[in-house]
This record gives structure tokens, sequence and C-alpha cells, in this order.
């Protein structure tokens, strides 16, 4: 990380100054009268930093071009690798999955992977991978909403078992920081 930093210095502004903004208004995404009654209590807590961390991811594309794309999804790396340090706290436990969700799209469509030798590799912020990172994005983001859409604690509780699943990137990740793996905790 410190690498990126010194070299991309601009993403701790555009990071902090974009993404944590974007963050808080997607907390107001999809909420209904009811909705933290009909989703249980464990279950909304559960998903609704995932749901945060998406809906700006899923904005982003529209607003911003190809280099400002890549800035974003390097700063946005850096929080999501903050965000494996929670997994221990249960009370901080709904970041890191949010996180999970994030890294995982990346690892599947290859935008992070882990090489032949063992080692991260450098992120592939081509605009193929770039595109399929925030299509692929956009439809986990719609299997949340249409949870909330539907007041569905079932709906909301299975997208967690789903996407809350640690990968060989995130284990990778959680090993290199030394935090081990982390227990599923249940949605209900």
């Amino acid at each position: 990380a410190e690498r990126v930093f010194k070299a991309e210095e601009k993403i701790v502004k555009f990071i902090t100054g974009f993404f944590v903004g974007g963050h808080e208004d997607g907390h107001c995404a999809f909420v209904q009268v009811g909705t933290r009654v009909a989703l249980g209590p464990a279950t909304y807590k559960g998903v609704e930093e995932s749901k945060a961390d998406l809906s700006i991811v899923v904005a982003v594309p529209e607003r911003l071009d190809p280099e400002a794309l890549r800035v974003f999804l390097l700063g946005y790396i850096a929080s999501l690798t903050r965000d494996l340090t929670l997994g221990k706290d249960a009370a901080k436990r709904p970041y890191y999955n949010g996180g999970l969700v994030s890294l995982n799209i990346m690892y599947e469509v290859g935008l992070l992977d882990i090489g032949d030798d063992g080692y991260l590799e450098e992120p592939d912020l081509s605009a193929e991978k770039m595109a399929e990172f925030f299509k692929r994005s956009r439809a986990v983001f719609r299997e949340l909403a249409l949870a909330y859409d539907h007041l569905s604690h079932d709906e909301a509780a299975a997208y967690g078992e789903k996407y809350y699943q640690e990968t060989p990137l995130t284990g990778y990740l959680l090993d290199k920081m030394e935090l081990g793996p982390h227990a599923p905790i249940a949605m209900t």
C-alpha cells in the first residue's frame, strides 16, 4: 500500500472525498418504512455496509473518466484491504463482509489475482477488467437491492450466505496480514 500511495497521492483525497460520501448516501438506498423489521435486525446490520459500498461502486462508471476510475479502484482496493482487518470484531464484521464482496468480485473477473509464483499480482486495471468488475458489481448489487425492495429477510440472508465467503484471494491477504481465516457469522 505504501508504494501505491507514494505513486498515487491523489488516491487519498479521492477515496475520502468521493467514496466515503457516496457510501454514506448509499445507506439511504432502498430503505422503506419497515425495512429493518422485515429484514430482521441482525440481517439488516449484516448486509447494510455491503449495500452502501456497492451503491457508490455501481454509480462511478457513469460519472468518472477511465483515468479517474483507475484511481478510484486503487483507492478502493486499499480501503477493502483495511476492511479485512475488521473481521474478528463482531461489531465491525459488516465492514469485513462488505469488503469480501468486492474483493471476491475483483478476483472473479481477474482484476486481482495471485500469480503462479504465489504472490499477489499488480491489479489489472485495463478497460476490459474494469468494465467486467463494474458489470458484475451491478449484478450483485441488484440481488441485494431486490431483497430490500421485497422486504425479504430470506433474500437478504441468502445474499450474505452467497457472497460473504473467503476465496483464495482473501485467504491469501488474511494470511499475509497475519489475521487468519474468520469463521462465518450467521445472517439470522
